[in-house]
């Protein structure tokens, strides 16, 4: 596989760093904070230069690019910290509705996320279930129309949302129902996260909804939802991780003790070099990943792997920054608690290292025992 950057894809990075480091300064992020950790008019800016529809079709105004492109956006947004849910909005809620693209309501909703003019999200958390294809929420069909009631708990991007998609039972049989967030069947209360972002609790009363698929094809779309947000992800947290090394080795340059400058020291440098591995790890299984996804390869094995690195690279370079700048670390007037905030919510989203090791343990014993 070549891991090397097409000319088009260089472009797209120096366009979003550019664009990211004029948006993504330390006021506009402390008063994102005050807002959900959103900026909508980062977001409307990104619309405007196409990087919302990077991997959407040209039908609905998108540039048709691959997976392994948008990954290029998504490293380059967690470098900067952005306040923007573009990893729920473009990747786990969008990707898995392409094969559907031609279905007037996903046609609307994607058209909406390309502009800027809406979001979509993917509400897959009922009380007890998470990623999962069971689920309390009920679909009813009353005179040819369906409607949704049920209970949907953090879900990315809820309050800002114009559309999402949800897993719901009619009868026994499983199926993904995309409906309108702005109705009078749907009441959304705000939930905080451990970095500041908002989600959303849906309370589903009666709304309605259009059925996409049922069976097979919703488990389907389901894994493919997971496998786009554990590749997504790590290419997100790859980004993280280089922000925080660029932080502490630029921290550990400049401050000297005893006369010498902090990366001077073994220990220290040491410690800094555990995290370069660490990184150069977690971004070999992120590409890998974004490869065989962009490919059309079974991404089971690479995604779970991908997954692991990006807990394990979180965990260790966001505690060794922290220990290599001392206090200065949680000082909120320094950037450098944001991406260890972020790096701790990554870890939570992907259900923690034991979880992933586990289901990557199953992976491989099944693939064994085939």
């Amino acid at each position: 596989m070549d891991f090397n950057l097409t000319e088009f894809q260089r472009e797209i990075l120096d366009l979003s760093d550019k664009l990211l480091s004029d948006y993504c300064t330390q006021a506009r992020l402390r008063k994102a904070e005050d807002l959900g950790y959103f900026d909508a008019e980062l977001w409307q800016q990104m619309a405007d230069a196409g990087l919302l529809g990077l991997a959407l079709p040209e039908s609905v105004g998108g540039m048709a690019q691959d997976f392994e492109t948008l990954t290029v956006l998504l490293e380059q947004l967690g470098r900067h910290v952005a306040p923007v849910p573009a990893l729920p909005v473009l990747a786990t809620a969008s990707l898995p509705l392409l094969p559907y693209a031609n279905v007037a309501c996903v046609q609307a909703a994607l058209r909406a996320v390309c502009s800027g003019e809406g979001m979509l999200t993917a509400a897959l958390a009922d009380s007890g279930f998470t990623n999962s294809s069971a689920s309390d929420t009920l679909a009813e069909n009353r005179d040819g129309k369906l409607y949704l009631y049920g209970e949907k708990s953090r879900v990315p991007a809820g309050m800002q949302a114009s559309a999402c998609w949800t897993v719901a039972q009619d009868g026994g049989d499983v199926g993904i129902y995309l409906f309108a967030c702005e109705q009078v069947g749907v009441k959304r209360r705000a939930q905080e996260t451990t970095n500041g972002q908002s989600l959303a609790h849906f309370s589903l009363d009666g709304a309605q909804a259009e059925l996409l698929v049922k069976g097979a094809d919703a488990d389907a779309m389901l894994t493919a939802a997971r496998h786009y947000q554990q590749a997504a992800t790590a290419a997100l947290a790859t980004g993280l991780c280089e922000g925080m090394l660029a932080l502490a080795s630029e921290h550990c340059s400049e401050r000297k003790q005893f006369g010498r400058p902090l990366g001077s020291f073994q220990a220290v440098a040491h410690q800094l070099a555990d995290c370069y591995i660490d990184k150069a790890c977690l971004r070999v299984a992120s590409e890998q990943a974004a490869c065989q996804l962009r490919d059309g390869i079974d991404a089971e094995e690479s995604a779970l792997v991908a997954a692991y690195w990006t807990t394990e690279a979180l965990h260790r370079i966001s505690h060794r920054s922290q220990q290599v700048h001392g206090g200065t670390g949680v000082d909120r007037d320094y950037p450098l608690f944001r991406y260890c905030l972020w790096a701790r919510q990554l870890e939570m989203d992907l259900g923690g290292q034991n979880s992933v090791l586990a289901a990557l343990g199953s992976n491989i014993a099944a693939a064994h025992a085939a």
